[in-house]
């Protein structure tokens, strides 16, 4: 097994102010299927785009008029899955409980904290499958390549389920 030491990196502590935290190991990383995912949708979003645009200025000899379309179902994938990456780092935009507290309120908020995150994406878990299915069975396509659009909306059940996995192991560390 692959050992790395840790390294340093910059951020904003409680009070605003920049201060060192310990950046993800080497170990860490490997789990973090998200980023891999998001690394190569980033890259083929600026592939899209860059081709686009030589597109405009005729250097292609064919139209690429499916390249807004794609990048546009991308992104939503890159939103859905950057924010499942962001949750093992404690790095997204969140609610935070006042500082001063005793271990018992501590605990008792991040349950409270735990129990609104279960809930909220369980709620769009249900949601976003019934959306799915009918946009199956009315066979829903996109507007340019034709593709059935359910393989963009497969983004929120699919942060719904890596969103609950990582929960589960939130909840089981107490």
């Amino acid at each position: 097994m692959i050992k790395s030491s840790v390294s340093w990196a910059a951020s904003r502590n409680d009070n605003g102010a920049w201060a060192s935290r310990p950046a993800l190991s080497l170990n860490m990383k490997k789990y973090l299927l998200e980023e891999k995912a998001l690394s190569v949708i980033l890259a083929i979003q600026v592939l899209l785009v860059c081709a686009g645009v030589l597109a405009r200025w005729d250097i292609f000899p064919w139209p690429l008029s499916f390249t807004e379309e794609l990048t546009r179902y991308l992104l939503v994938w890159l939103a859905c899955l950057g924010f499942s990456a962001c949750w093992p780092r404690e790095e997204m935009i969140r609610f935070r409980w006042p500082v001063e507290k005793s271990a018992i309120v501590s605990t008792i908020l991040r349950w409270i904290t735990l129990s609104a995150c279960a809930l909220f994406f369980t709620a769009l878990l249900y949601s976003s499958i019934q959306m799915i299915a009918l946009q199956w069975r009315y066979g829903q396509n996109t507007s340019v390549m034709g593709w059935p659009i359910v393989w963009v909306s497969l983004a929120l059940p699919v942060v719904c389920l890596l969103f609950g996995w990582r929960l589960f192991v939130a909840w089981k560390k107490g």
